[in-house]
């Protein structure tokens, strides 16, 4: 194994959040490494909304997810303007994805639970005892209504981790 450049990040999870994580830090001239399990880099993103993909909502509070620390997916939601997500929606929109089916009741599209919140940054969502280790998205003790709204929490989560790693 050859060692990695200091400015490199590996990404665990091909999904909405580490997609996102990976764009930005790229964004920001860093060497990202992209791992899944997945056959297809976004498998998991195919299934959301019951296969229909929801995006995201424009009207975005921290009441519609549920947490350990309500507060902590504050700062994440707050980063974005309305005219941001706009921007966002309309990238997203150049990309051609076929849906070929589902993975039926056996995939669950929310999980509860995952790294506690008192032990993350809100800010970077690097993990407090352990320096250059961030988590986001699902691994997180962040959960959303469904519509959209953990969509959301990923692209979210994604991004502000993506602005430090």
């Amino acid at each position: 194994m050859t060692s990695m450049a200091k400015e490199s990040v590996v990404i665990i999870g091909a999904g909405a959040a580490g997609l996102m994580c990976a764009l930005t830090a790229g964004q920001r001239g860093r060497k990202v490494l992209v791992l899944d399990h997945a056959g297809r880099v976004g498998e998991k993103i195919l299934i959301s909304g019951g296969g229909s993909s929801n995006f995201t909502n424009l009207y975005l509070d921290s009441e519609h997810y549920i947490s350990g620390n309500p507060h902590f997916c504050k700062s994440a939601l707050s980063r974005y303007s309305e005219k941001e997500i706009n921007e966002i929606a309309a990238i997203f929109h150049k990309w051609h994805i076929m849906f070929s089916g589902t993975e039926g009741y056996k995939v669950a599209e929310v999980t509860r639970g995952g790294g506690d919140t008192e032990d993350l940054s809100s800010k970077t969502f690097e993990a407090r005892n352990v320096k250059g280790l961030y988590f986001i998205g699902e691994v997180v003790d962040v959960t959303g209504w469904l519509g959209g709204y953990n969509l959301q929490w990923a692209w979210s989560s994604g991004f502000c981790a993506g602005q430090f790693v």
